[in-house]
């Protein structure tokens, strides 16, 4: 009757051994979890700043060998805007022309909604930090950049480490909507955080609440839709990153 006691003794320490260390590792988790997406939150940030950084260097180097030209004229061919405008200017650690594999996957990332963006970048950079940029026009004749922060690896996702860069030329207004719609904004040459709404209007030029608001197409919210010639859901959340002061909050939709 002992040896019987004991043998059921056993197997019921063994099996609070193995609750127990379940709930701990639930536990680690639950209260891991938080830290991370916080310290992923804050790397985020501080690459996109780096972005930031290398890019207005390339724009001041740019202005220093053309006499102050304006930036950028989106009417060159997209080759000819990349090597103008950046190739000569960006530190890089290597670069992608034509073929794109060493730089992008099968397809450029997953939106929101994680349905996937393809496209073909003419050229794609890949700076000293492993952010990789390729550029891309539309059919629309939009100029833009998708931004990848951690190279090939990570999610892939928009909003987390892919965002949108758009260049916009006041010269070469987008003629995708009525001219009285372009009248309301006073939008500024050159470079903008974030892609573009329906009528080609740059995103950093709408509110934080409109961008985070699952009622702008495009718009930084899981709930969002897409549209022709979009380029998914959370193509606004880097507008929506700039315009709250560079900061990751709460309605942010990690």
């Amino acid at each position: 009757m002992a040896f019987r006691f004991s043998k059921r003794f056993a197997i019921t320490q063994l099996q609070t051994i193995l609750i127990v260390g379940i709930v701990f590792l639930i536990l680690f988790f639950i209260l891991a979890f938080p830290f991370y997406q916080a310290y992923k939150q804050k790397q985020t940030i501080t690459k996109l700043k780096i972005l930031q950084s290398e890019l207005m260097q390339a724009a001041r180097m740019y202005s220093m060998v053309s006499s102050g030209e304006t930036l950028y004229n989106t009417d060159l061919p997209l080759a000819d805007f990349v090597e103008k405008y950046f190739a000569r200017f960006l530190d890089l650690e290597g670069f992608c022309k034509i073929d794109q594999s060493a730089c992008w996957n099968q397809y450029l990332y997953t939106d929101m909604n994680n349905q996937k963006v393809y496209g073909k970048p003419v050229y794609s950079f890949e700076l000293k930090n492993n952010i990789v940029i390729g550029f891309l026009q539309n059919k629309k004749g939009l100029i833009y950049s998708v931004v990848d922060i951690d190279g090939k690896v990570g999610a892939n996702q928009l909003g987390k480490d892919v965002f949108i860069l758009y260049f916009y030329d006041r010269e070469h207004v987008p003629t995708i909507c009525d001219a009285s719609v372009y009248k309301n904004y006073y939008i500024s040459d050159g470079l903008h955080w974030g892609g573009f709404d329906k009528c080609g209007i740059p995103h950093d030029e709408h509110t934080y609440q409109e961008l985070v608001s699952k009622n702008l197409p495009d718009g930084c919210n899981k709930k969002a839709q897409t549209f022709e010639n979009g380029l998914g859901v959370g193509s606004a959340c880097l507008a929506a990153i700039k315009v709250n002061n560079w900061t990751i909050d709460k309605s942010y939709p990690w």
